[in-house]
């Protein structure tokens, strides 16, 4: 029996994904350990290759292909999910800083791609935090600017903060392709019978968390969202199920011949860009 170590983020389209993952017995492996981490971090734990299962960013994932193969399964990608890019309506013009959820990030790379074709950016400097607290200095007005990602997308306008611009959307109109943000990828030594098991669990665990959230199931409410909710950093019904609805889609349970060549024009620009970065 092969023994599994996994890592995930916190995020509801994660931890909704794979509580029948999670739950299932397997026939020829064994989860050992589960760790939640930030996007950035879950990046930074890639390359020191300790995982067998690990969520990362598009954007990452091309510096992984010697050691990690992309499940088909899991994907964050789609139309209407990209990271947004705001500000400050008290220090847009006095801060001129903005802030990133790491240089290795998917929502780093979008912002690039916005930038090089439009401009937008120069004399802004760069700082690199997690995700969580970009809303907040945002909103105390320590920042400028900021791209933030995961439920950013829905709680912004309350806090009092503008849109520059969607970065996903842009992304679409410029190149018509969705929105890559995360991929979960699998250790390629893995024995094939279980790496052929893994991605049938998390298809089904997929397929299956969805059609008991679209029918509102005891289930779901009883036992996949309780779970969900543990882990999520904002614990309000409404945005957790937006988030669910927003990025858990059709990809996610299994990634379209669209998807996959999104997904492979967007790690070639990412490559290209991140090979010249310094490390978070």
């Amino acid at each position: 029996m092969q023994e599994l170590r996994l890592a995930l983020s916190p995020c509801p389209n994660d931890t909704f994904s794979f509580y029948l993952f999670l739950e299932k017995k397997a026939k020829t492996y064994q989860i050992k350990e589960v760790v939640y981490e930030d996007i950035q971090k879950l990046n930074e734990l890639s390359q020191k290759e300790n995982y067998d299962l690990i969520k990362v960013s598009a954007a990452q994932a091309s510096f992984l292909l010697d050691t990690y193969d992309i499940l088909p399964s899991g994907a964050a990608l789609g139309y209407g999910v990209g990271p947004l890019l705001l500000s400050s309506p008290r220090t847009r013009e006095s801060v001129l800083t903005i802030a990133f959820p790491g240089n290795q990030t998917s929502a780093y790379v979008l912002y690039d791609f916005y930038s090089k074709k439009t401009g937008f950016g120069k004399g802004l400097a760069k700082k690199f935090m997690y995700f969580r607290d970009i809303l907040n200095l945002l909103e105390k007005g320590e920042l400028g600017y900021g791209v933030v990602i995961h439920e950013g997308r829905f709680v912004y306008q309350q806090r009092g903060l503008i849109l520059e611009q969607d970065l996903g959307e842009y992304w679409e109109k410029e190149t018509g392709y969705p929105v890559p943000l995360g991929v979960i990828m699998i250790k390629k030594a893995l024995p094939e019978n279980v790496k052929k098991e893994v991605q049938e669990n998390l298809h089904y665990s997929i397929k299956a968390a969805l059609k008991a959230f679209q029918d509102e199931s005891s289930y779901y409410k009883e036992k996949i969202f309780p779970f969900v909710e543990h882990y999520a950093d904002t614990k309000e019904k409404v945005v957790i199920e937006q988030h669910i609805t927003t990025y858990v889609n059709a990809e996610s349970v299994y990634l379209s011949a669209k998807a996959q060549e999104a997904l492979k024009f967007f790690m070639e620009y990412s490559y290209k860009l991140l090979a010249q970065e310094p490390t978070f």
